[in-house]
């Protein structure tokens, strides 16, 4: 199951759906996230959620991007990324 989502949070299109227009309306448990993330960041995140549905949604959308980015000089790049 873990895979499943894992691979669904890699190939969700964020361009299919974009629920937040600015930082101002992204839900405060993604701004509150250390270093802060981009807007599209937070969308991707709200996207995969939205998907997942359910008590556990949130967490899990979070715990995935956690684990399919990582923190380089103060900001959240893509594990195995160049930058």
């Amino acid at each position: 199951m873990a895979e499943i989502l894992y691979l669904a949070f890699l190939n969700y299109s964020v361009r299919d759906k974009m629920p937040y227009s600015k930082m101002d309306d992204v839900n405060p448990a993604l701004r509150g996230i250390r270093p802060p993330l981009t807007l599209e960041q937070a969308n991707h995140i709200a996207s995969v959620a939205d998907a997942i549905r359910g008590q556990f949604a949130w967490p899990t959308a979070i715990s995935q991007f956690r684990k399919t980015y990582t923190v380089v000089r103060g900001r959240w790049v893509r594990r195995n990324s160049k930058e």
